[in-house]
């Protein structure tokens, strides 16, 4: 008969051996208790202070396990000491596959764990925090993310570590990295337009000269021959001879000027614009003295708001008053009393200038020709003029990043306006 037949007989002799066992470890500590006292604290001390770090662990972990930031502490070997949930998540793994694991089993790149050990290392050894603004990580898995990491020196235990704290910032790293690579493209997009603008400047530039010179020849030409058929065959020319060449004089001088003003309306896209204050009631009295002294016989009330003041580029808005206040003169000259008004008021929360008379006016289904070069609404031989000043105007104001627009109608007047992007 073997112990297996009998189980009483095993049970005793189990009971037994742990008897045993007991008596030692009492023989063994009565032992110690009498030979060396100060052994067995140390020894019921570490015990204490192994209980207390577990317990510490655990309360650790659950703060940390709440926090969305991957957390993590290392040894300066690359051990994982600790880390939170969110951590592990971010390597694909969990918290119990990476702790006592190597930082080598969760990034596919030598050279970045070398990058991370090397910080980690500097962390303890000096004893100083260190913040990496942007991180880029490759995992095992192929992943590339963007994370912001804050290492601290950190003891876990009696093992010198680096505690970390990593935000992922890939969403806007990556909105940034698209912002840059839009910045660049529209950066070449301007290159390549400032480039084609160059080059239209110039082709502008080459029919400016061409008008300017190989148009005014031949019309010089054709005036000085006018004028010597008047001066050499005048006493065999009668009056309507002589009345057709004068007309065709008048025509040519008309094209003169003509072509002065598309040359000044050329000009304006290309020269260089500079903004500084500008008094826009003495630039609306000085032209309203100008065309009153050169027809002192006229009859008008100026209503000139004062105190009226902006800034903007002087020579171009010089332009501006030029023609709004030569224009209004201009249609108001049949009225027995005219009456020219400048001022400025509140439009759409825009600073908005105008320029009022009582003169002609005009039908309101063609204001949308007001402002095109060369557009007129009214005959030459009752206005004078080329229908290029409205479009200096409108041009002008856009320049300085405004607008233009009429309202009028045919016998009572009409007002101009125009703002300079000025809000209110």
């Amino acid at each position: 008969m073997n112990m297996t037949d009998r189980p009483d007989l095993e049970i005793e002799t189990l009971h037994a051996e742990n008897q045993r066992l007991k008596e030692q470890y009492a023989f063994m500590t009565q032992a110690l208790q009498g030979s060396d006292t100060a052994l067995l604290n140390q020894i019921e001390e570490h015990q204490k202070a192994m209980e207390a770090l577990g317990h510490s662990k655990t309360h650790l972990r659950r703060v940390i396990d709440l926090v969305p930031h991957a957390i993590f502490a290392k040894d300066a070997e690359g051990r994982y000491l600790l880390v939170n949930r969110a951590m592990a998540a971010a390597c694909s793994s969990s918290v119990e596959e990476m702790e006592d694991a190597l930082d080598t089993d969760f990034f596919n790149k030598a050279v970045e764990v070398e990058r991370f050990r090397a910080a980690d290392r500097a962390v303890i050894a000096t004893g100083q925090r260190q913040v990496i603004p942007i991180e880029t990580i490759r995992f095992m898995n192929g992943n590339v993310r963007y994370f912001n990491i804050i290492k601290i020196p950190f003891n876990f235990g009696d093992i010198s570590a680096v505690l970390g704290v990593a935000t992922d910032i890939t969403e806007r790293e990556q909105a940034r990295l698209e912002l840059a690579t839009l910045n660049d493209d529209l950066e070449e997009r301007v290159r390549q337009r400032t480039a084609e603008l160059e080059a239209a400047n110039k082709e502008l530039e080459s029919f400016s000269y061409s008008v300017s010179h190989d148009l005014r020849s031949p019309l010089r030409g054709v005036d000085g021959w006018s004028l010597a058929l008047l001066e050499d065959y005048g006493d065999i020319l009668d009056e309507q001879a002589k009345g057709y060449l004068n007309q065709v004089r008048a025509e040519i001088q008309r094209m003169s000027v003509l072509i002065d003003d598309m040359l000044k309306l050329s000009r304006l896209s290309r020269d260089e614009m500079h903004r500084e204050p500008v008094d826009c009631t003495t630039l609306a009295t000085s032209f309203a003295e100008r065309v009153q002294v050169a027809s002192p016989e006229r009859r008008v009330q100026w209503r000139i708001a004062q105190g009226v003041n902006t800034n903007a580029d002087l020579s171009l808005l010089r332009q501006v008053f030029q023609n709004l206040i030569e224009n209004a003169w201009k249609f108001t000259a049949k009225q027995e009393m005219a009456v020219i008004e400048f001022g400025v008021v509140e439009v759409e929360g825009e600073k908005a200038y105008f320029v009022k008379d009582n003169g002609a006016g005009f039908d309101m289904a063609y204001s949308a020709k007001l402002f095109g070069a060369f557009q007129r609404l009214h005959r030459v031989a009752d206005y004078p003029g080329t229908g290029v000043g409205l479009a200096t105007v409108q041009r002008i104001a856009r320049r300085h990043g405004g607008r233009v627009w009429a309202e009028g109608a045919v016998g009572n007047g009409a007002t101009f306006w125009f703002t300079l992007g000025e809000k209110v």
